[in-house]
């Protein structure tokens, strides 16, 4: 499975004005015109502007405050709802018709932006290091992942342990397809609420 189309293009616009000024505040490669679909950077590039996002959520905050003028409503939400997003080294376990699975201390249901991760990683399961980021009602990646350079096999009792992870999950429905999950958001939504209260109670 994978974003619609108009999706897709939301999803590029947003990331690409946030690579393209982070880039320009903090001079990690040389200065790039804000790519596009049609016009696409380097991976190389992405992977070490993306390092320094990542590390530092201060620099998405300050984009949303200070970068993001000529971006719309909906890519300015996507922006700030990445702060939900998981980072980590996974198991790309298996590839369903609605998602792909990645295991880590959670499972994942993760989908494709413009390609299904199945088309880009046939041979299952792998490690790989990704980054999983709210969209909407469903969770992609930052569109990199990363996978050791040795080829990593697994055996049949490591096999049979990730499927019982797997199953577990599932048996559970503990299978994370949004971000934050159904219990994060429930702890979530009573702090918003407190503090749109607390912000009223200033304002009058």
């Amino acid at each position: 499975m994978v974003l619609s189309p108009a999706d897709a293009a939301l999803f590029y616009r947003a990331w690409s004005a946030l690579l393209t000024w982070v880039n320009d505040q903090r001079g990690i490669v040389p200065r790039f015109v804000r790519p596009s679909a049609e016009n696409p950077i380097d991976p190389e590039v992405v992977n070490a502007v993306k390092d320094v996002i990542w590390a530092d959520d201060g620099l998405r905050e300050q984009f949303l405050a200070e970068g993001a003028a000529d971006l719309g409503q909906e890519e300015r939400e996507l922006v700030a709802s990445w702060r939900h997003r998981v980072s980590g080294n996974f198991v790309l376990f298996k590839h369903l018709r609605r998602h792909s699975i990645f295991l880590g201390k959670e499972t994942y249901g993760v989908v494709g932006i413009y390609s299904p991760l199945e088309e880009m990683f046939p041979s299952v399961p792998r490690f790989v290091e990704a980054v999983l980021l709210p969209f909407r009602d469903v969770i992609i990646t930052d569109g990199l992942l990363r996978s050791p350079g040795i080829h990593l096999t697994f055996g049949g009792g490591a096999r049979r342990m990730l499927n019982d992870e797997y199953s577990a999950a599932r048996a559970a429905s503990q299978v994370r397809t949004m971000l934050p999950w159904r219990e994060e958001a429930a702890v979530v939504s009573p702090l918003r609420t407190a503090a749109r209260k607390s912000s009223s109670r200033q304002r009058h």
